[in-house]
C-alpha cells in the first residue's frame, strides 16, 4: 500500500522502489528476456546492444527500429519498452551521458543530466548516516 495525492493504492504487480531485490530481479528479468527474445532473434539486425539494469541502449538503422520497438513490446505483458530518437545536434541521452556516432563512425560523448536533475546533492556534514551518505555518492 501507497499514498498519493491522500489516496490509498495497492501495488499490483513488480515489487517496491526501495527494496533490496528490485535491482536484483530487474537484472534478472532483463537478463532472461535478452536471452529470449533479443540474442536470439534481434542480434544481428543491432549494432550495438547495451544494458544497464533495465535502460538499453541500441544502435541500428531508423527504418528497423519501429519495427524491433513493437517486436519488443508485443513479447512480454508487463515490459514496455520506449524509444529515444538522436536530437537535432543527432546526440541521444542515455544514463548520464549523451552519445553521437558521427558519418565515419566515431562515437562522441558528453556529460548529460536529465531535466528533472536540480543538480543538489547531500552535504556531507550533514547528520545522515553514512551507509545513506555513500549511496548518495554512488547514484549521482
Amino acid at each position: 500500500m501507497f499514498t498519493y495525492n491522500s489516496c490509498y493504492y495497492k501495488q499490483v504487480r513488480g515489487l517496491a522502489i526501495a527494496s533490496r531485490l528490485s535491482g536484483t530481479l530487474a537484472i534478472l528479468s532483463m537478463d532472461r528476456f535478452e536471452t529470449l527474445h533479443i540474442y536470439r532473434n534481434l542480434q544481428p539486425s543491432l549494432s550495438i546492444y547495451v544494458r544497464y539494469v533495465d535502460d538499453v541502449g541500441t544502435v541500428t538503422i531508423t527504418e528497423r527500429a519501429h519495427k524491433i520497438l513493437t517486436y519488443l513490446n508485443k513479447q512480454h505483458p508487463t515490459f514496455k519498452f520506449e524509444m529515444e530518437l538522436p536530437n537535432n545536434n543527432r546526440y541521444l541521452p542515455i544514463l548520464d551521458i549523451k552519445l553521437n556516432i558521427d558519418d565515419d563512425g566515431n562515437l562522441h560523448y558528453k556529460l548529460y543530466a536529465k531535466p528533472a536533475s536540480k543538480g543538489i546533492i547531500l552535504n556531507y556534514k550533514s547528520h545522515h548516516s553514512s551507509s545513506v551518505k555513500r549511496a548518495v555518492a554512488q547514484n549521482e
